[in-house]
């Protein structure tokens, strides 16, 4: 409401108006009150695609502003509207489609796609991350019009980047690409998800989310993003689905460790310190020849000497000379 309710037209231009301004007894601004009488009633979000360059999916614009809209209407008349998208990505064949037709035919064509995953995860870090932000957007259309976001999309998410069912190898492969947090953060998005109530798996599932996530922490640390560091209803949900299986139990020591760590700096950087301290320790004990041998060319510098550049812009010259005499030549001939 507060982004989107800027006045213009009738000598406005971007400008919001205060209740004072306006001598209105509100306690809200007038510019906001218009703003919300003009969505009130509205039975269609619609928004448009003119290529297949971005999609629903792969950034947060298209929930923030189409989403956000529909979320904004819903709170002003308790029902989400219809949600559409303008498809005009092929010129020729312009249509409207449901967000939810739109956004499966997006997943089963890129990101539940083995051969899209292969080629974005070459991409390393960068690749790992966006794939990460797949998931964030998924959420965000979660959160923004439920409607759209069956349990079958975050099954589909889970049988792809968690279960493995294309057999990629997918957790290694965000391992190579050194963001394991990436893979650590779809992990505890679901899992936010499922706490929240948007998304009600079977147990086995919410259990092997809770091993997958904890074994991560304990890996490499936590990752910090927005729904992990912060969000001790999250930490308190995993240990309690980690202490109630019998084989997992023994995943919430290190789970709650990693955790520790990153709570208290101090300590991070004292055992940081000693690793250096022993590191050190270790280089002095190595004699500094009972290393292999190595053997290989020996890169050397080499000056040229000026003499046997200067050939060359000479030559050009001369050259450059004997053209125009040719041009010359063949002028006065034609005279």
């Amino acid at each position: 409401f507060m982004r989107m309710s800027h006045m213009f037209g009738q000598g406005f231009w971007g400008e919001k108006v205060s209740s004072q301004q306006s001598a209105v007894s509100s306690q809200e601004d007038i510019s906001l009150t218009i703003f919300k009488n003009a969505l009130s009633g509205s039975k269609m979000a619609v928004h448009s695609r003119s290529s297949n360059v971005y999609a629903t999916l792969d950034n947060d614009d298209f929930f923030q502003y189409l989403g956000g809209t529909a979320m904004a209407i819903r709170v002003l008349d308790g029902k989400t509207p219809e949600v559409y998208v303008t498809n005009m990505s092929n010129p020729k064949m312009p249509k409207q489609e449901t967000l939810e037709k739109f956004m499966g035919r997006e997943m089963r064509s890129r990101y539940l796609n083995p051969e899209w995953i292969k080629a974005m995860m070459k991409e390393g870090y960068a690749g790992a991350r966006f794939v990460d932000k797949v998931v964030e957007h998924l959420w965000g259309w979660q959160v923004t019009v439920p409607e759209a976001v069956d349990a079958a999309k975050w099954n589909e998410m889970y049988e792809t980047y968690v279960l493995d069912r294309n057999g990629l190898n997918i957790k290694e492969m965000f391992r190579q690409s050194r963001n394991m947090w990436a893979y650590q953060s779809i992990v505890a998005r679901m899992l936010e998800t499922v706490r929240k109530d948007y998304w009600k798996p079977d147990k086995k599932v919410v259990e092997t989310l809770a091993k997958e996530y904890a074994e991560s922490v304990k890996d490499v640390g936590l990752a910090c993003c927005d729904h992990t560091c912060n969000n001790p209803l999250l930490t308190k949900f995993t240990s309690s689905v980690l202490m109630s299986v019998p084989g997992l139990k023994s995943q919430v020591n290190g789970f709650m460790k990693a955790l520790d760590v990153i709570k208290n700096p101090e300590q991070q950087g004292s055992r940081a310190v000693e690793q250096q301290r022993r590191g050190a320790a270790k280089a002095k004990a190595v004699p500094s020849g009972s290393g292999k041998k190595v053997e290989g060319y020996e890169m050397q510098d080499i000056t040229s000497s000026g003499a046997s550049s200067a050939p060359i812009p000479y030559l050009f010259l001369v050259g450059f000379l004997l053209f125009l005499g040719l041009i010359m030549l063949g002028w006065r001939k034609r005279k």
